[in-house]
């Protein structure tokens, strides 16, 4: 997901996730979107901007986010957000058993 918004906005987001931008860490960006991904979605976090990251704690089964914040312009900051599900189920299901006619 990515949108841009106020530093409110961006204060309001971060405070649903648990979080709040004290959180973000200048410089690090948490987003990576493999590169036959990058160039549909347009997503890119080139070196030479002002990035800042997180990726909140989570318990259970909510997800994780990776919370990077474009801040060139600090007063409509543009966030991107990937969201990743973690399984549970870690092992392949049992095959199913063969069905018997009723005789």
């Amino acid at each position: 997901m990515q949108f841009a918004t106020t530093p409110a906005g961006l204060t309001d987001f971060l405070k649903r996730l648990g979080a709040g931008p004290a959180g973000l860490r200048a410089g690090r960006v948490t987003v990576r979107v493999p590169a036959r991904q990058a160039g549909r979605d347009r997503w890119s976090c080139p070196a030479d901007h002002c990035w800042a990251g997180m990726t909140p704690a989570t318990r259970g089964l909510h997800p994780a986010h990776g919370i990077t914040v474009h801040l060139d312009r600090p007063r409509r900051p543009t966030v991107f957000v990937l969201s990743v599900i973690r399984s549970t189920h870690r092992r392949r299901a049992a095959p199913l058993a063969a069905v018997r006619p009723a005789r």
